[in-house]
């Protein structure tokens, strides 16, 4: 079974520091942010959006889903 952490906040200071993480452990990562980075691995996906908006959330259970 492949994992995936979904992190908010994952372009930047803490977030980006999380995401590397799992990154390095072999876990899929899905960011969400205001403003993603297009950092190149196959192993991480975006969603931009605020965490606040109850919309995102429809986008990050489809990304998931993929």
């Amino acid at each position: 079974m492949q994992r995936t952490a979904v992190i908010s906040g994952a372009a930047s200071g803490i977030g980006a520091a999380t995401a590397e993480r799992f990154l390095s452990k072999g876990i899929n990562v899905l960011g969400v942010d205001l403003t993603p980075s297009f950092r190149a691995d196959d192993r991480l996906a975006w969603v931009q959006g605020d965490v606040a908006d109850s919309n995102i959330w429809t986008q990050v259970t489809a990304e998931l889903k993929r």
